[in-house]
């Protein structure tokens, strides 16, 4: 089994975001787990936000690592 917790990892993903100056990255992280009517919807609509995040300039190299592991598991699951 899986251990990994895909949704507080967004949550603090879009902390990191907010405070990297990307409100509206980090609202649309959250908005993806209010949204998405299933969980592959809701990792769908995640993945395409962790994407637009990385190709962000100046984010916390905390925000980068965040995002990349994030994907990789998103990725992952989606397979």
């Amino acid at each position: 089994m899986n251990s990994y917790d895909h949704y507080s990892q967004a949550r603090e993903l879009a902390e990191l975001l907010a405070r990297d100056g990307t409100a509206a990255l980090s609202e649309e992280v959250l908005d993806a787990m209010v949204i998405g009517s299933t969980g592959t919807e809701i990792f769908m609509l995640l993945r395409v936000a962790v994407k637009k995040s990385l190709a962000q300039p100046n984010l916390s190299s905390d925000a980068i690592q965040l995002a990349q592991a994030l994907l990789t598991h998103l990725e992952k699951s989606l397979q």
